[in-house]
């Protein structure tokens, strides 16, 4: 499965479920909040006990700063997405495909650190 489509660099994405949308669309906003929020409690977690109930992302704390690095970038890709439609600006399309692929960079980096530190990827299950 290769990282990048090239489908992003264009301000549209699919969800799980094969729907496309704008990455400017509300619905992306509560996605990528979610995700930054799940990335700053991994970060919390390689801070206190391990937690035994359900799994977040994290394991060591720069996988966590790189987990939260990749969900910042997503929202500034976002931010910068609506900014660029709603002024219908048209010469940002390098910098919108900048940041998409900055964050395939930011979820690559996560997977080799997880490697070269040694801590196993706990996959996400859709529960489907």
């Amino acid at each position: 499965m290769a990282i990048y489509t090239k489908n992003g660099d264009g301000g549209f994405t699919r969800l799980a479920d094969g729907k496309g949308l704008s990455k400017s669309d509300v619905r992306m906003d509560a996605i990528g909040d979610i995700d930054e929020l799940n990335c700053h409690l991994g970060a919390l977690i390689c801070q206190i006990e391990p937690m035994r109930f359900f799994i977040l992302p994290g394991g060591h704390p720069v996988i966590a700063a790189a987990q939260i690095a990749r969900t910042v970038c997503r929202r500034a890709e976002r931010s910068l997405i609506r900014w660029v439609q709603i002024e219908e600006k048209e010469d940002y399309a390098t910098a919108i495909a900048y940041l998409n692929r900055l964050s395939d960079y930011l979820f690559m980096m996560c997977r080799y650190l997880h490697h070269s530190l040694g801590i196993p990827e706990i996959p996400w299950n859709s529960g489907k």
